[in-house]
């Protein structure tokens, strides 16, 4: 029992992690993009697809983790099972 609870901080660590790294990579594109259209009147381009590559990224990197958090934190044994599965699969082969 122990164990389980000292994996779930663990996974919900790691997700708090993972959003924080995201919310850089989401501010970072946002924040040049704004610069450089104030700057330069500057539409289209290289950086900015790359700029928006990184904002839907991080999206999408936020979604799965709250997704990963919430599971965590209502149904903490299905998350230990499917660890303890992928542990067993991964031994197997």
């Amino acid at each position: 029992q122990e164990l389980s609870a000292k994996y779930i901080s663990w996974e919900i660590s790691t997700s708090i992690t993972w959003i924080i790294i995201a919310v850089v990579l989401f501010l970072i594109p946002s924040i040049i993009i704004i610069a450089l259209d104030i700057k330069y009147r500057f539409s289209g381009g290289v950086l900015i697809c790359a700029g928006l590559f990184g904002i839907i990224l991080s999206c999408v990197v936020i979604g799965c983790q709250i997704f990963d958090i919430l599971r965590c934190t209502y149904f903490p044994e299905l998350q230990v099972l499917e660890y303890i599965n992928s542990l067993m699969s991964s031994e197997s082969r």
